[in-house]
C-alpha cells in the first residue's frame, strides 16, 4: 500500500452506512451462525446504534485516498455482571471490506482503539466472537485470551430426566441463603467467579432478577443450590430465547444430580413457554463448562480479553 493509510473518527454523516453495514455483515461476523433472512429489521437490531454514540463510543475509519477501507466501533463499558466488574473497554466491532484484508488495516484500527483506552486509564478490553471465525484467530493473534464461552442447547434437543430433588420458584430473598457459602468460594477462587467480591456478585444478581429474571431454588425447605434464568425475544431474530444467568450448587452437593435437577426445571418451564433456544455463558476452563457440555449445551461463540498491563499473555 504505497499511500498512507488514514484513521481518522467517523462522521456524522457516515454513521447510517456504517450501521447499514454492520447489520449486513452480521452473517458472516457471526460464523454464519444467522442468516440475513433470520434477522429481525435493522432498526430493531441496531436501535440503540445513535443511542451508544451520545453516551460515548467512538467510531473511527480507516481510510484510503478517500476511500473507506474499514471501521472500527469501541466504547468504556461500566456495566457489571456476574462475572466482572468495573471499567473496560469493549470492541463492539472491527470490520475491513474483503477486497482490502491482510494488508494490516485491522490492525491499526485495533491500535488506534486501544491507545485511546489507555489514555483514558483503561487497562483491558474486550471482545464477543464466533468461534472457528477469522475474526477469532486476528485477535487471538493481538494477546487476546478466551475468558468465557457462550453455549446453547436446541430446547427440541433437551431430554427430561426425573427430578429426584425437589425444585420451585421462590422469591428473591432466597437468594440471600447462599451469601456465606459464596463468600467463602469467592474468596478461594475456587468455582467460577473471577473479578467479583461478594457485595458486587449479589448486586449483579439482585439487579438481574429486578429486570425479571426468575430464581429457582433445589432442595426443598434446606435449598442446596439455586439458578436465575430469563426468557425474552431475540433482538436479533425472531426466537423466542432463554438464558441462564447464573447457576450455583453448594459445593458438597455437587455431582448429586442438584445440577441437572435445575436444569431440567429451567428447560421444561421454557419448552412450555415456547422457548426455542436456551442460552448461557461459562468460564472455558472448569467443571462447569464440562457439566453444560454433558447436558448438551454447545460451545458457540467466547469472550474475550486482552490486559494491556500483560502484553506476554498469549492464547491457552
Amino acid at each position: 500500500m504505497s499511500e498512507k493509510l488514514f484513521i481518522r473518527p467517523a462522521r456524522e454523516d457516515e454513521y447510517e452506512f456504517i450501521r447499514h453495514n454492520m447489520y449486513e455483515s452480521i452473517p458472516e461476523s457471526s460464523g454464519y451462525l444467522y442468516k440475513r433472512a433470520d434477522l429481525r429489521e435493522k432498526d430493531v437490531v441496531y436501535g440503540d446504534f445513535y443511542d451508544s454514540i451520545r453516551r460515548g463510543d467512538r467510531i473511527i475509519i480507516a481510510e484510503l485516498s478517500g476511500k473507506v477501507l474499514g471501521y472500527s466501533h469501541y466504547g468504556v463499558s461500566s456495566e457489571s455482571n456476574v462475572f466482572c466488574s468495573g471499567r473496560h473497554g469493549h470492541l463492539f466491532d472491527l470490520y475491513v471490506f474483503p477486497q482490502y484484508r491482510r494488508k494490516g488495516i485491522a490492525s491499526q484500527l485495533l491500535f488506534e482503539a486501544e491507545e485511546w483506552l489507555k489514555n483514558l486509564g483503561i487497562d483491558h478490553l474486550t471482545a464477543v466472537t464466533s468461534k472457528n471465525t477469522s475474526a477469532w484467530s486476528f485477535l487471538v493473534s493481538k494477546g487476546f485470551v478466551t475468558v468465557r464461552s457462550y453455549l446453547k442447547l436446541d430446547i427440541e434437543d433437551f431430554i427430561p430426566i426425573e427430578n429426584v430433588m425437589d425444585t420451585c420458584t421462590v422469591s428473591r430473598d432466597e437468594l440471600f441463603v447462599f451469601s456465606e457459602p459464596l463468600s467463602m468460594e469467592l474468596k478461594l477462587n475456587e468455582h467460577r467467579f473471577s473479578e467479583c467480591s461478594l457485595s458486587e456478585l449479589m448486586y449483579a444478581l439482585g439487579k438481574i432478577l429486578n429486570e425479571g429474571a426468575n430464581l429457582v431454588v433445589v432442595g426443598g425447605e434446606r435449598p442446596i443450590g439455586f439458578a436465575i434464568y430469563s426468557i425474552f425475544d431475540d433482538i436479533l431474530t425472531r426466537k423466542r430465547l432463554g438464558f441462564i444467568e447464573f447457576l450455583y450448587i453448594l459445593p458438597e452437593f455437587r455431582k448429586h444430580g442438584a445440577g441437572k435437577a435445575l436444569l431440567s426445571h429451567i428447560c421444561r418451564t421454557m419448552r412450555g413457554d415456547l422457548v426455542e433456544e436456551v442460552y448461557t455463558e461459562a468460564p472455558i476452563k472448569g467443571a462447569y463448562f464440562e457439566f453444560l457440555k454433558k447436558f448438551g449445551f454447545e460451545g458457540f461463540s467466547f469472550w474475550l480479553q486482552k490486559d494491556f498491563n500483560r502484553p506476554e499473555h498469549s492464547f491457552q
